[in-house]
């Protein structure tokens, strides 16, 4: 693995060969028409191997700068790009964060963030974009509380029936739902986890080939779980105890069965690599470091 510059200037998107990481492609913040790229992004990867990334952006700066969530399309040969939604504030108090993208069958992108505006009254709202239709629609899913970051981590999958599947944290609680395409709303969530802050430490939704959803998480005593939905029901299965009561998983991966396996964008690799070294505990223990568990399934 090759050292990742963090700069916020250039992304790179690299595949996994075999025996180590291959550089694909890679934009810079000047070609995407940005200040300056910063912030968490993710990618996702359609049947024809074209790259599907969301990122967050900036221009201008200090406070008063445009910020927003970006979408980068790359055909394998070139990258076009989409400002999806943006805000600037005197104050810097809007602001965009955790993009999440899936693909559909059609090569449309369906992306979830979160937008927070620190003006009274304060807002943190759960969005969904998508250029199913041409340009990007943006809907509000839910209003949400502005107190904490962890009141959002949303994961957004679509299976092979281009159904697509959505799961976030709200008021201590962890929900899924799901709508097809056709669908003009989501359906009714469903309450997956109680108590998320006190008890429960849980991840954004995957899928496997299958289309299986999983999720992991971990409890209050140091035990790691796998959540998955099978057959119209969510089965939670322990993976790991931990007698000192000190690790929790940080992602659970699939491996298999589909291309978008094999693909990594290096930047959120760094951030993965930093939340496993750093990851947030309610509780620490003087002079041991953490850990984590990978599950493979």
């Amino acid at each position: 693995m090759k050292e990742v510059s963090n700069n916020s200037t250039e992304i790179q998107i690299s595949k996994w060969n075999g025996d180590g990481w291959s550089a694909v492609t890679s934009f810079t913040n000047t070609l995407a028409g940005d200040s300056g790229i910063n912030g968490e992004l993710d990618l996702a990867v359609d049947s024809n191997n074209h790259l599907h990334l969301v990122f967050q952006f900036y221009q201008g700066e200090g406070v008063t700068s445009l910020r927003g969530i970006e979408y980068g399309y790359y055909n394998g040969a070139s990258w076009t790009f989409t400002k999806v939604d943006y805000a600037s504030d005197p104050s810097g108090w809007k602001n965009f964060n955790y993009p999440k993208v899936a693909v559909d069958s059609a090569g449309k992108a369906h992306i979830v963030y979160r937008y927070t505006d620190a003006n009274n009254p304060r807002k943190s709202i759960l969005k969904y974009a998508t250029n199913q239709t041409g340009s990007f629609q943006i809907s509000e899913l839910l209003l949400m509380s502005y107190t904490s970051e962890w009141e959002f981590f949303a994961g957004i999958k679509i299976d092979s029936q281009d159904r697509i599947h959505l799961s976030y944290r709200q008021n201590e609680k962890y929900y899924y739902t799901s709508k097809s395409l056709a669908d003009p709303d989501f359906g009714a969530p469903v309450e997956v986890l109680d108590q998320v802050y006190s008890e429960y430490y849980p991840t954004p939704i995957v899928m496997d080939a299958n289309d299986r959803i999983h999720f992991t998480y971990s409890d209050y005593y140091g035990n790691s779980f796998v959540a998955s939905y099978e057959a119209g029901q969510w089965k939670h299965e322990l993976v790991f105890a931990d007698p000192a009561d000190f690790s929790y998983p940080i992602d659970v991966v699939v491996h298999g069965g589909t291309k978008v396996d094999d693909w990594l964008c290096r930047r959120q690799l760094l951030w993965r690599l930093l939340l496993l070294c750093l990851g947030r505990r309610r509780r620490t223990v003087a002079g041991r470091k953490s850990g984590c568990s990978v599950v493979w399934i």
